[in-house]
Protein backbone atom coordinates (compact mmCIF):
# COMPACT_ATOMS: atom_id res chain seq x y z
CA UNK A 1 0.00 0.00 0.00
CA UNK A 2 2.23 2.85 1.21
CA UNK A 3 5.25 3.80 3.25
CA UNK A 4 4.26 4.85 6.75
CA UNK A 5 6.90 6.46 8.94
CA UNK A 6 6.63 6.39 12.73
CA UNK A 7 7.82 9.43 14.68
CA UNK A 8 9.90 9.12 17.84
CA UNK A 9 7.10 10.24 20.17
CA UNK A 10 4.81 7.42 19.00
CA UNK A 11 7.39 4.77 19.81
CA UNK A 12 8.28 6.42 23.12
CA UNK A 13 4.61 6.32 24.14
CA UNK A 14 4.75 2.55 23.65
CA UNK A 15 8.15 1.93 25.25
CA UNK A 16 7.42 4.18 28.25
CA UNK A 17 3.93 2.69 28.62
CA UNK A 18 2.39 6.16 28.66
CA UNK A 19 -1.38 6.70 28.76
CA UNK A 20 -3.02 5.15 25.71
CA UNK A 21 -0.02 3.04 24.75
CA UNK A 22 -2.17 -0.09 24.29
CA UNK A 23 -4.34 1.74 21.73
CA UNK A 24 -1.20 2.95 19.97
CA UNK A 25 0.11 -0.62 19.72
CA UNK A 26 -3.23 -1.83 18.33
CA UNK A 27 -3.39 1.02 15.80
CA UNK A 28 0.15 0.41 14.53
CA UNK A 29 -0.45 -3.35 14.30
CA UNK A 30 -3.62 -2.71 12.28
CA UNK A 31 -1.82 -0.24 10.00
CA UNK A 32 0.79 -2.94 9.34
CA UNK A 33 -1.81 -5.68 8.84
CA UNK A 34 -3.53 -3.45 6.24
CA UNK A 35 -0.45 -3.92 4.05
CA UNK A 36 1.49 -0.75 4.82
CA UNK A 37 5.27 -0.77 5.08
CA UNK A 38 6.43 0.66 8.41
CA UNK A 39 9.61 2.73 8.61
CA UNK A 40 11.47 5.11 10.82
CA UNK A 41 13.92 7.76 9.76
CA UNK A 42 17.53 7.19 10.77
CA UNK A 43 16.98 10.35 12.83
CA UNK A 44 14.24 8.61 14.85
CA UNK A 45 16.60 5.66 15.28
CA UNK A 46 19.26 8.09 16.53
CA UNK A 47 16.84 9.82 18.95
CA UNK A 48 15.76 6.50 20.47
CA UNK A 49 19.33 5.26 20.93
CA UNK A 50 20.50 8.66 22.18
CA UNK A 51 17.76 8.68 24.82
CA UNK A 52 18.70 5.16 25.87
CA UNK A 53 22.37 6.01 26.34
CA UNK A 54 21.56 9.24 28.18
CA UNK A 55 18.71 8.09 30.42
CA UNK A 56 17.90 4.39 30.27
CA UNK A 57 21.24 2.58 30.19
CA UNK A 58 20.90 -0.80 31.81
CA UNK A 59 17.14 -1.02 31.20
CA UNK A 60 15.48 -3.46 28.83
CA UNK A 61 14.76 -0.67 26.34
CA UNK A 62 17.09 -1.93 23.60
CA UNK A 63 15.55 -5.39 23.80
CA UNK A 64 12.02 -3.94 23.55
CA UNK A 65 13.05 -1.70 20.67
CA UNK A 66 14.61 -4.51 18.64
CA UNK A 67 11.65 -6.77 19.37
CA UNK A 68 9.13 -4.18 18.12
CA UNK A 69 11.24 -3.47 15.02
CA UNK A 70 11.48 -7.19 14.23
CA UNK A 71 7.84 -8.09 14.91
CA UNK A 72 6.45 -5.13 12.92
CA UNK A 73 9.23 -5.28 10.30
CA UNK A 74 10.07 -1.60 10.77
CA UNK A 75 12.77 -0.45 8.37
CA UNK A 76 15.26 2.33 8.97
CA UNK A 77 15.49 4.86 6.12
CA UNK A 78 18.75 6.73 5.64
CA UNK A 79 18.94 10.49 5.35
CA UNK A 80 19.66 11.41 1.74
CA UNK A 81 21.23 14.48 0.21
CA UNK A 82 17.85 15.80 -0.94
CA UNK A 83 16.45 15.35 2.58
CA UNK A 84 19.19 17.59 3.98
CA UNK A 85 18.51 20.13 1.23
CA UNK A 86 14.76 20.29 1.94
CA UNK A 87 15.33 20.47 5.71
CA UNK A 88 17.87 23.27 5.33
CA UNK A 89 15.44 25.33 3.22
CA UNK A 90 12.53 24.93 5.66
CA UNK A 91 14.04 24.87 9.16
CA UNK A 92 14.41 28.14 11.06
CA UNK A 93 15.25 26.76 14.52
CA UNK A 94 18.21 24.62 15.46
CA UNK A 95 16.03 23.13 18.23
CA UNK A 96 13.73 21.63 15.57
CA UNK A 97 16.32 20.41 13.06
CA UNK A 98 15.73 16.72 13.82
CA UNK A 99 11.99 17.14 13.14
CA UNK A 100 12.82 18.77 9.80
CA UNK A 101 15.13 15.90 8.87
CA UNK A 102 12.37 13.41 9.72
CA UNK A 103 9.73 15.39 7.82
CA UNK A 104 11.89 15.85 4.73
CA UNK A 105 12.64 12.10 4.70
CA UNK A 106 8.90 11.38 4.69
CA UNK A 107 8.06 14.14 2.20
CA UNK A 108 10.73 13.15 -0.32
CA UNK A 109 9.51 9.54 -0.32
CA UNK A 110 5.81 10.37 -0.63
CA UNK A 111 5.03 8.64 2.65
CA UNK A 112 2.80 9.33 5.62
CA UNK A 113 3.98 10.23 9.12
CA UNK A 114 2.47 8.95 12.36
CA UNK A 115 3.06 11.38 15.22
CA UNK A 116 1.39 12.81 18.29
CA UNK A 117 2.87 16.23 17.41
CA UNK A 118 0.94 16.81 14.20
CA UNK A 119 1.29 20.59 14.47
CA UNK A 120 5.12 20.34 14.41
CA UNK A 121 4.90 18.82 10.93
CA UNK A 122 2.20 21.02 9.42
CA UNK A 123 4.42 21.98 6.48
CA UNK A 124 4.18 18.50 4.95
CA UNK A 125 1.16 16.50 3.81
CA UNK A 126 -0.03 13.16 5.18
CA UNK A 127 0.67 13.68 8.87
CA UNK A 128 -1.60 11.82 11.29
CA UNK A 129 -1.87 10.36 14.72
CA UNK A 130 -1.98 6.56 14.41
CA UNK A 131 -5.73 6.58 15.02
CA UNK A 132 -6.35 9.36 12.48
CA UNK A 133 -4.46 7.34 9.88
CA UNK A 134 -6.75 4.36 10.46
CA UNK A 135 -9.84 6.53 10.27
CA UNK A 136 -8.63 8.12 7.02
CA UNK A 137 -8.70 11.68 8.41
CA UNK A 138 -6.36 14.20 6.88
CA UNK A 139 -4.00 16.44 8.79
CA UNK A 140 -5.98 19.56 9.67
CA UNK A 141 -2.81 21.51 10.51
CA UNK A 142 -2.19 22.33 6.82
Amino acid sequence: MSDVFIDTNVLLRVFNEEAGFEDTIEDIAEIKSNGNDLNISCITHFELLWGYYLYARGSDFLEKYENVRNVLEIGIVDLAEEDAEVASMRCRSKNKIRDYFIASTVKNRGGSLLTYNVVDFRWIENVYTPHQFLMGKENTGQ
